[in-house]
């Protein structure tokens, strides 16, 4: 008597959540019992779109990783990546609803961008020495903004440099120039990177204005 095969259960199509996380991937729900033998059968996935395919190409290698690693059988929702129109967005950038992806463009200053629904803004591995005052004014959903290795010096950062960002969580400085955790910091903060850095100093009730704070690397 041949065995009888148990029957395949599959998952609906999944919707991939890009957080705000160095481009992490949230993808709780994804849960299949399909076996490997079967998965060969299934027929070749669909390529991704193209703008998820250019920011796998554009990411660090610790972000590729992580959506390399999305299951072949996955959804992409791509959504919150609508581009904007390009006579609006700065020359040698990315920009999409969501997202602005300005990283190692070669700037020297950070572009004021006037886009309320853009809540991840990377800036990293350019030359930006100084934040000027009220830069992003422009972008009230921001929740998260990399400056990681921008040649960022601690006179470059002034009470006003963050100001009009009521909802920014995570703040990336690593790998700048600084000497000193910044004073005027966005009290909505919870997550703060400032390793990779040459800090010496810490003044006294630095962290008390970023009550929030949930982590500090």
């Amino acid at each position: 008597v041949s065995e009888v095969q148990k029957p395949i259960h599959r998952t609906s199509k999944n919707t991939i959540l890009f957080s705000d996380v160095e481009g992490q991937v949230k993808n709780d729900k994804v849960k299949s019992t399909v076996k490997t033998q079967h998965q060969k059968s299934e027929s070749t996935p669909k390529p991704l779109p193209p703008i998820i395919d250019s920011m796998i190409h554009n990411t660090t290698r610790k972000e590729q990783n992580l959506f390399l690693q999305l299951p072949k059988f996955t959804h992409v929702m791509p959504t919150p990546f609508s581009p904007i129109m390009p006579s609006e967005c700065p020359t040698g950038c990315g920009c999409y609803e969501e997202l602005v992806r300005c990283s190692g463009t070669g700037l020297t200053r950070v572009p004021r961008l006037s886009y309320p629904r853009v809540e991840l803004f990377f800036l990293s591995k350019n030359r930006i020495a100084r934040i000027p005052k009220n830069v992003f004014t422009g972008l009230s959903s921001l929740r998260s903004l990399h400056l990681d290795n921008c040649h960022l010096v601690d006179k470059g950062i002034t009470e006003t440099s963050f100001y009009g960002l009521p909802h920014l969580k995570y703040l990336y400085l690593t790998q700048n120039r600084l000497t000193m955790v910044p004073t005027s910091l966005p009290s909505t903060l919870e997550y703060l990177y400032l390793d990779a850095n040459q800090i010496n100093v810490i003044e006294e009730k630095t962290f008390d204005q970023i009550p929030n704070l949930r982590s500090l690397y």
